[in-house]
């Protein structure tokens, strides 16, 4: 039985003695975990529908990442089965995740970084599976 204090999120339960926490052992790691590539501020549009004007664009742990403002996904794949290319103006990528297409817009000069750490991500991903010789 728990308190009346907790508070239940999707993973973990917050409450009981002194903040007591209980859950997922690696919750601290997956919140602190330092990404390869993040922008903020992004427009991510599903073709003609628009998601979100101020979103986040996350490369981390192989995985790229888009996120609302808030901070909620909206959806996320590995890198080896994402594809990006350029798209447009200068500042736009085109993002097919999952068989979903995401119009992604930055601030100028970032989707060149975007461009580089996806390409490094899968990089990673393909040495760790031993698939580049060395």
């Amino acid at each position: 039985m728990e308190p009346a204090s907790c508070v239940h999120t999707a993973d973990r339960v917050w409450g009981g003695r002194l903040g007591e926490t209980r859950g997922r052992e690696d919750w601290w790691e997956a919140i602190v975990a330092e990404p390869e590539y993040d922008a903020g501020g992004v427009r991510i549009r599903k073709m003609l529908r628009s998601l979100t004007r101020a979103g986040h664009v996350l490369v981390r742990d192989g995985q790229l990442v888009l996120m609302t403002s808030y901070g909620s996904e909206i959806d996320s794949a590995p890198v080896d089965k994402v594809r990006i290319s350029g798209y447009g103006m200068p500042d736009s990528a085109l993002a097919t995740m999952s068989g979903t297409r995401y119009v992604l817009q930055f601030g100028l000069g970032r989707r060149a970084g975007l461009l580089d750490a996806v390409r490094t991500a899968r990089a990673k991903v393909a040495a760790d599976r031993g698939v580049l010789g060395t």
